[in-house]
């Protein structure tokens, strides 16, 4: 070995290897650090009460102002209610009741969504589940006519009558159409169309006294109003004076809630879910016993109304009043033609006889669906018809004879009929089944030779919807009919509902 040769010590790699560990060590744990001073330094914290009321998803984004030259930090936290519950509003830096909410986050920001339970009073009716009394929940949502576009969400708004409290505690809230598609909260949701017809289809004949509360409703007197049916109410004597409530027999306990400044003991006025369709209410009056419904076209419907929301119930079926036990009573018979028609009081109306019904033909060609009410002697369609039975004997059914009766959910046609006349159920865009027992597809006298003619498409598209039921080794006849062809869902008798 040289002289000059120098020997390193032999624990030199061994520090090396400490200080190396001793630079990661101090690395990681500086890393650390800063973790947990930017989590105890971030500068928003939230809480959710309760706990299991719902939840919060928030999304942070920085903003520049090229002008000033300055930033800022926003946050936007979206509560989402759990089933049972209902989002009253934030507390803490801010006490805004909307959700979204969008807030600047400066220095420390605390915030508190609230949730409470959400149990109102309920009633079954028939195959669903309907609140017993109007919602009074002040809507955090906003309704988005594009899911995609948020520059189409619109905040909706909620009122009480004249602007006083006390009345939201008694009558609930009343809602714009914005605010009624988002109010209702989960599982319950706003009725449709369907909803609010079942409601006739099971009560029948004065369904909308059965609907009301026993008091609240306001008195009215014979001869000052006019429309059809409502003497019929009882023996109207001119000048007498008769009670506008209801008998609740169902517990719906409708009240007279009016609209925002006025009509509150006159009318009650509900939302219904037509999100593909124009806005549409149904509505009780104090002179009259009928569910009625209007489509607020144009704006018609103003801007409030009332709500209550519906919930189904799966595995049981719509039990229609008078469907079991013994025959509802007669309210009233026509002769009609070769045919006598009758009402009975759970709203079916039956045509019997040997020969046709008598065509409705307007006074003049541009139909309106008023038309044919007012130049045509057909009577039934001021009452609201739940279902049809047409029995054997009749051969023709007549033109436009049942347009109009939109609360119709079923048609039984014999295997007489050997004729359907034009526009025979338009505008009865709850048909859901239609029962036909002659193996020979009745003849559609029609304009234009298709089923648009007969099952008017208004609204909704009626041949897609409701289901057509012929007799056995006749599907092939049905799909090759003009006028029948078009119906998406054709099938034997045997797979009714009823299985005949």
């Amino acid at each position: 070995m040289a002289e000059n040769e120098r020997i390193m010590p032999k624990s030199s790699g061994r520090r090396r290897a400490f200080l190396i560990v001793m630079d990661i060590t101090l690395i990681a744990l500086a890393l650390v650090a800063i973790y947990i001073i930017d989590a105890a330094f971030f500068p928003l914290k939230v809480k959710i009460n309760p706990k299991n009321g719902g939840t919060v998803s928030v999304r942070i984004s920085k903003e520049n102002d090229e002008w000033t030259m300055r930033s800022w930090t926003t946050a936007i936290l979206k509560a989402e209610e759990s089933d049972g519950y209902v989002f009253t509003g934030w507390s803490g830096a801010s006490t805004s009741a909307v959700t979204p909410l969008t807030i600047a986050l400066d220095g420390k920001t605390v915030l508190t969504a609230n949730f409470e339970r959400f149990e109102p009073r309920s009633v079954q009716i028939g195959n669903r589940r309907w609140m017993a009394e109007n919602l009074n929940v002040i809507p955090a949502k906003s309704w988005c006519y594009d899911d995609n576009d948020e520059s189409r969400c619109i905040a909706g708004k909620s009122y009480c009558y004249d602007n006083d409290e006390n009345n939201c505690r008694k009558y609930g809230r009343l809602y714009d159409y914005e605010a009624a598609m988002v109010a209702c909260p989960a599982p319950w949701r706003l009725p449709t169309k369907d909803d609010w017809n079942s409601l006739i289809r099971v009560g029948g004949y004065k369904t909308g006294e059965k609907l009301k509360s026993k008091t609240g409703w306001d008195d009215w007197k014979c001869g000052e109003v006019s429309r059809s049916g409502h003497t019929e109410k009882t023996d109207c004597t001119p000048g007498s004076v008769y009670s506008g409530n209801g008998t609740d027999e169902f517990g719906f306990s409708a009240l007279p809630g009016g609209s925002r400044y006025d009509d509150v003991g006159k009318s009650g006025i509900w939302w219904a879910d037509a999100r593909n369709y124009e806005p549409e209410w149904y509505y009780l009056i104090y002179y009259t016993y009928e569910l009625m419904n209007t489509y607020c076209r144009a704006g018609f419907c103003g801007g409030d109304g009332s709500i209550r929301c519906v919930q189904d119930i799966p595995g049981v079926s719509e039990k229609v009043v008078g469907s079991d036990g013994p025959p509802p009573p007669i309210i009233r018979s026509w002769e009609y033609g070769a045919t006598t028609v009758t009402f009975y009081a759970d709203g079916m109306v039956r045509v019997s006889g040997n020969g046709k019904m008598e065509d409705c033909i307007p006074e003049w060609e541009e139909y309106s669906r008023f038309a044919s009410q007012r130049y045509c002697k057909s009577p039934w369609r001021d009452y609201q018809v739940t279902g049809l039975i047409i029995e054997e004997g009749v051969t023709h059914i007549g033109s436009r004879a049942f347009d109009g009766c939109y609360i119709m959910s079923s048609v039984t046609i014999p295997n007489s009929v050997a004729s359907i006349g034009h526009r025979a159920f338009g505008y009865c865009t709850s048909l859901r089944s239609i029962i036909i027992r002659n193996p020979n597809p009745p003849r559609i006298a029609t304009m234009f030779g298709n089923a648009s003619d007969v099952f008017e498409k208004n609204y909704e598209n009626i041949m897609e919807k409701a289901c057509l039921y012929v007799p056995a080794n006749s599907i092939g006849a049905y799909r090759a009919a003009d006028g029948w062809k078009e119906f998406g869902c054709i099938k034997e008798l045997a797979e009714t509902p009823e299985g005949k």
